[in-house]
């Protein structure tokens, strides 16, 4: 049972509390023999706790996710008050890596309908059900086959980094790591691009690998916001109906 299920109907019409269902994750699902994510039993779980069809709230969950949801950066010099970070990346000539954990078919659907697959191509996108510092190995041999390379992992959560910190001091790979969190002034987005400028080595091509969730995008945001809205409103039309 989802923690935090509402029984009677009407009550679930009012937002915070399906903000507080959405946001929980208790509703998130794993494989009983792996432990990955696993989505389609997150759904159920989810249209479960409020009694909606499971196909419409994943229908609600995908539409919440739009290039809106991008990392912002304040940018004055094209005239414009922000953009992505990943846009202000391309203009720089940088095509990141996503390094990213969960179910494959989600991660896909988020990194196309934010618009981050325009910027990025499928061949550096690298989704692992669970355990992703395994694969970052084989991401940053691939980066330096094409020669010498700065790469510089991205994640906001610590415990990844200090893995790919690991893989530096066993590997003797150079790698540069930075921690992000999108509502410190200190280490957003801003102040990221920021710090890139002062690493870049003109004589040494920049390689970057993102985290998704945390640095491409807010998804705690989108969650809060959006995604609850979204459900709601599919609340609201059972309701009428």
């Amino acid at each position: 049972m989802v923690e935090g299920v509402i029984n009677n109907p009407i009550a679930m019409l009012h937002r915070p509390d399906v903000q507080h269902i959405v946001t929980g994750k208790t509703w998130y699902g794993y494989d009983s023999e792996t432990g990955a994510p696993d989505w389609s039993q997150s759904i159920d779980n989810l249209a479960h706790a409020l009694k909606l069809d499971p196909d419409s709230v994943n229908d609600a969950l995908a539409r919440a996710f739009t290039p809106a949801c991008l990392s912002q950066i304040h940018c004055i010099d094209n005239g414009q008050n922000h953009i992505s970070l990943l846009q202000a990346l391309s203009d720089i000539g940088i095509t990141p890596h996503v390094w990213t954990e969960g179910p494959l078919e989600w991660q896909r659907t988020k990194f196309e309908r934010t618009g981050a697959s325009e910027l990025i191509p499928a061949n550096h996108f690298h989704c692992f059900p669970c355990q992703k510092k395994i694969g970052l190995g084989p991401i940053i041999t691939t980066i330096h086959l094409k020669g010498k390379r700065q790469v510089i992992v991205v994640d906001d959560k610590g415990s990844n980094l200090q893995d790919a910190l690991a893989l530096r001091i066993q590997s003797e790979v150079p790698l540069a790591v930075y921690e992000m969190n999108l509502h410190d002034p200190l280490s957003n987005a801003d102040a990221f691009y920021t710090w890139l400028q002062t690493m870049k080595n003109p004589l040494v091509p920049t390689e970057l690998v993102l985290d998704f969730d945390g640095v491409i995008i807010d998804t705690n945001d989108v969650l809060s916001g959006p995604a609850t809205d979204n459900l709601c409103k599919l609340l609201h039309s059972a309701h009428r109906l």
